[in-house]
């Protein structure tokens, strides 16, 4: 039995003639050898055996039965074996002796666990094994070694382990994840690069980086690579693009590992698309912030220069017009007084200009029919465009109710059609059209601002040289202008948004260069029916009777209301301020029935001073006076139908009828 059995088979050997010199010889050398064996097998752990099939006895070497921890005295049957063998074990490998090594007479290759009968301990071990037949065929015994592998199971274990987590890291990592050759090729991706850029793993393997880079060319591609592979490792952002064709961005970090066939890189892929939305929208909107703050600023401007310089301009409109009425025509002081009134005319008028775009001008909205106002404005418009410029009308054929101050609805359209007809160079031709329109969530409006619902839209088209997307980015900011100097203030469309905005509406515009521009207008739509824009016509007003207190804290504006109310037949009694205005209401004897007073004086604001005489005075009636707006009587710049309002500078006729219609307890206009 060779190894096995080793002593026996010299022992034999001596007696069959050797001397015994001879015999000493071999013996040391034979036990020489079986040490060298013994210590290679222990060294290994790995035995030797010998299945004997005829006498069932299992002959195993000592480091064998050192490595299954079994007395090497006791009993050595294929029984004893079988019984080492772990119970979970047991029935794969008498299958693996009965169909693969008896039957089909293969080699015995098999790991399983043994059970050391000494301490209980479970090892993994390697067995390798032969048959022998004899002459005839018939099966002797079988030969082999058992290895003990648990060290390498272990470690097989451990590294399995450690794969799986780390396949885990990979599946639950958010980035995308590639590995790629020295070429660009991928190698093996991650779930998330693969849901990332919509192809699967076998699609990409397949594939190289050169292949989704949508912002390289090959070439391009090709020198990066080169860069990441001369630096060891590289940041820097890119766009890929999708199976769908669609683009997006993303961070990539790149490592290079050097090695056979240039070595491999590790990519982490971050899609940044929605950061690069939320840093365009975040530009976006600390432009708008900016633009809001120039707004404001300007805003405060307006309002702090309006009530003076409306006080001021209003004392001058009113005085001129007085005289107007003491002169004639043919005289050269009455044209005088009329250049005069001109001049103070365009000085309120960019005044009023300043607060639109700041949304500080008090309004009374109003429901008004869109296509009879503006049918109403064509003549006016048409004298204001000259003869070179066509003017188109096409209102929509549904009636396009809005409710919007008529003077507004009048500054937004010549407005545009004045811009319209400087941006044409000789004849051409602008159109003015209205539609029905309906605002959802799949209508995208600029800034969002717009609330779902109907609309009516106003749309003014030209045929002028049109504007590239550097100037349609700047054209609503206040003193923004590409006319010559002198030709514009740059208020007119700043003053439109204004307006526009402050009626609840937004602005689109589309232009391009040489292809002419269109502004839409969209208001609200109103539901009561309008009425058309109407002009306060200022003639026949009848004179007036009752007490008027005029409280006006600007000694000009204060004369000139006084005067103006007592020509009308009117009983005026003044005061300076708000104190003096409850001490004349106090000590008058008879009935106040009207009190014309400004908003915003020293020491008390228009309205708590209507409340005081309006408590002495239950009937009387009260018309405020402004140069700006103001939250006490007016959140947000818009009237109420129930309060009497007089925007100052006003003209004579304008404060006669305002006076009579608060008196009459008319609704407010």
């Amino acid at each position: 039995m060779g190894l096995v059995n080793g002593s026996s088979a010299t022992s034999h050997q001596a007696a069959g003639g050797e001397s015994p010199g001879d015999a000493a010889a071999r013996l040391a050398t034979t036990g020489a050898s079986e040490y060298l064996l013994r210590e290679t097998q222990r060294v290994a752990s790995i035995g030797t055996y010998q299945l004997d099939f005829t006498t069932q006895i299992w002959s195993s070497s000592e480091t064998l039965d050192e490595l299954f921890g079994i007395d090497r005295d006791a009993p050595h049957t294929v029984v004893a074996w079988l019984d080492l063998v772990h119970p979970d074990d047991r029935q794969e490998l008498a299958r693996h002796f009965t169909e693969d090594v008896f039957a089909a007479r293969h080699p015995f290759r098999r790991e399983y666990r043994v059970v050391r009968p000494s301490d209980g301990g479970t090892r993994w071990v390697s067995g390798l094994g032969e048959l022998r037949y004899d002459a005839s065929g018939g099966l002797l015994f079988m030969v082999g070694t058992i290895q003990d592998i648990t060290a390498r199971r272990s470690l097989e274990a451990d590294l399995v382990a450690r794969e799986e987590r780390h396949a885990a890291i990979l599946r639950t990592a958010m980035d995308g994840v590639t590995l790629r050759d020295a070429e660009g090729r991928f190698l093996e991706v991650n779930d998330t690069f693969c849901r990332m850029t919509g192809y699967s793993a076998d699609e990409l393997r397949t594939m190289r980086i050169h292949d989704l880079d949508a912002t390289d060319t090959p070439a391009e591609a090709s020198a990066r690579i080169e860069i990441v592979t001369s630096r060891g490792e590289a940041r820097f952002e890119a766009r890929h693009r999708r199976k769908d064709g669609s683009v997006f961005d993303a961070e990539v970090s790149v490592r290079h590992q050097p090695g056979v066939g240039g070595g491999y890189a590790v990519a982490f892929v971050r899609d940044i698309s929605a950061q690069k939305r939320a840093e365009v929208e975040r530009a976006k909107l600390e432009a708008d912030l900016r633009q809001a703050q120039k707004v404001e600023s300007i805003g405060r401007l307006a309002g702090g220069i309006a009530h003076d310089f409306n006080n001021m301009l209003g004392a001058i409109l009113g005085y001129v017009e007085l005289a107007v009425d003491q002169t004639h025509p043919g005289e050269s002081l009455h044209a005088d007084l009329l250049e005069i009134r001109r001049a103070a005319e365009r000085s309120a008028a960019l005044t009023r200009q300043l607060l639109a775009f700041a949304r500080k001008q008090t309004v009374a909205p109003k429901s008004l029919g869109l296509n009879d106002a503006v049918t109403g404005l064509l003549r006016m418009l048409e004298r204001v465009l000259g003869e070179q410029i066509e003017l188109h009308w096409r209102p929509d054929a549904d009636p396009c109710t809005v409710k919007i101050d008529p003077s507004q609805l009048d500054e937004i359209l010549v407005n545009l059609c004045v811009n319209a007809r400087d941006a044409i160079d000789g004849p051409g031709e602008i159109t003015l059209e209205t539609a029905l329109v309906t605002v959802d969530a799949a209508h995208p409006t600029p800034g969002g601002c717009a609330s779902p619902g109907e609309y009516v839209r106003l749309t003014v088209t030209d045929s002028g040289a049109g504007m590239d997307e550097a100037t349609l980015a700047h054209i609503f900011e206040p003193f923004f202008t590409t006319k010559e100097v002198g030709k514009g203030t740059g208020l007119g469309l700043a003053t439109v948004h204004g307006a526009v905005s402050q009626n609840g509406g937004f602005i689109e515009v589309r232009s391009a260069p040489d292809a002419g521009t269109t502004f839409s207008i969209y208001l609200p739509r109103h539901g009561e029916e309008g009425a058309p824009a109407s002009r306060h016509s200022v003639r026949g007003v009848p004179l007036g009777r009752g007490t008027v207190l005029v409280v006006e804290d600007e000694p000009a504006l204060l004369r000139l209301t006084a005067s103006v109310l007592s020509r009308q037949g009117y009983t005026v009694i003044e005061a300076s301020s708000p104190g003096e205005g409850l001490q004349q209401a106090e000590s008058h004897e008879g009935a106040i029935d009207l009190l014309v007073t400004d908003v915003v004086m020293p020491g008390m604001n228009g309205r708590d001073l209507a409340s005081g005489v309006v408590a002495r005075h239950p009937e009387a009636k009260v018309l405020f006076m402004s140069g700006y707006t103001s939250d006490v009587i007016a959140p947000h710049g818009v009237l109420d139908g129930n309060v009497h309002f007089l925007q100052k500078p006003f003209s004579v006729a304008s404060l006669v009828t305002k006076a009579r219609d608060a008196l009459e307890g008319r609704r407010a206009t």
